[in-house]
This record gives C-alpha cells, structure tokens and sequence, in this order.
C-alpha cells in the first residue's frame, strides 16, 4: 500500500510537472499567436504603403507621358508648318517614315507616295548608283551628323541644288534609331552664282 501511494503521488507530481508544461506551451504559443499577429499586421502596413507607392508612381507616369505627348504634338505641328524645309524621318536603313509639307513642296512626293520607300529616290541616278546614300547613312552614324551640298532630285525629275544635314538619333541605350533628315533648296541661290560667275567671266574676257 505504501508503494502504491508513493507511486501515486510520483504520478501526481509528473501531472503536475506536464499540466505546468503544457501551461508554459500554451503561453508560448499565444505569444507566437501574438507575434504573428503583429507581423500581419506590419506586413498589411507595408503593403499598403507600397500600394500607396504604387499610385503615386503609375500618377507621375501618367503625368510625365501627358507632357511628353503634348510637346510631341507641338513639335508635330512646329515642322508640318514649316514649309521652306524638307524635313523627314529614316529608319536606320534609310526608308521614310515621316514626311512634312515642306517636303512634299520641295520634292513633290505626297506622304502617301513616298512613306516606306527608300531615301536614295533623291538622288541623281548615277549618285544613288555609286553608292551615295549608303555612304550619307554610314557617315551619319559615325559622326552624328552628316551636312552636304549637292544635286537632288524632284518626283518630276528636275533637280535642284540642295543644303542637305543628315542626323542620326539614338534611344538612351545608344542605338540608332534612325535619321532626321532636313534638305533646304538653295536653286535660287545656286543660280545666282552661276550668274555672277558667268558675267565675271565675261568682264575678264573683255
């Protein structure tokens, strides 16, 4: 009986020993409940603000494209104005891809006619056959800009003397893009030196 009640009070005691156990575990795992909790809600805060970060961004970007777009529009409207020049768009092989009045005057192309097609139908037949243009685009790229005198030719095929500057445009990596190409005729002015020239030889000759 003796050993009995000693082993029943050993069982008591281990009870005891896991109801305190058990009771410990209980309050750890209500302080790791706790600590979960407040990482949510930490975690919800954090989203929140980066949600918040998120519209202020798509905003600004909103807001940046709008301005971007409207200085497109006005530079748009800045060279289809411009009618004394010719002034156009290559892609990187020399194919237009943009046409203003002023080149439509000068050259005698319509947009319609002329977009896609390649730049070298400028040039005089025996210039575009050695290469010329190829040569434009090549110097172009290299130097950043290319600036010439010389003939061209219009959709009729009369020619012109023109001022011509090629530059080429990169994106912020540094690739081409393409051309911007800008021809002013200068017959009138050509002719007049052919003028002078011609009665200063004839004053000599006298």
């Amino acid at each position: 009986t003796s050993q009995n009640l000693r082993e029943t009070g050993q069982d008591a005691r281990e009870t005891s020993q896991n109801l305190r156990e058990s009771g410990l575990d209980s309050r750890k795992t209500g302080q790791n409940a706790r600590e979960t909790g407040q990482d949510l809600r930490e975690s919800g805060q954090d989203m929140r603000e980066t949600s918040q970060n998120l519209r202020a961004t798509n905003q600004a970007l909103r807001e940046s494209n709008l301005v971007l777009q409207e200085r497109e529009n006005w530079f748009r409207l800045l060279v289809e104005s411009v009618t004394d020049y010719a002034i156009y768009m290559l892609d990187p092989e020399g194919r237009v891809i943009t046409w203003n009045v002023g080149a439509e005057r000068s050259k005698g192309y319509k947009a319609e006619e002329i977009l896609g097609r390649n730049f070298s139908i400028f040039f005089l037949p025996e210039d575009a056959k050695a290469g010329l243009p190829a040569d434009e685009l090549a110097a172009a790229a290299r130097l950043g800009r290319y600036e010439t005198e010389a003939w061209r030719m219009r959709k009729d095929g009369t020619k012109f003397w023109a001022l011509i500057t090629l530059t080429a445009v990169c994106d912020p990596k540094g690739e081409l893009r393409g051309f911007a190409r800008v021809t002013r005729d200068l017959s009138a002015q050509k002719a007049a030196e052919e003028a002078l020239r011609s009665r200063n030889a004839q004053l000599e000759r006298y």
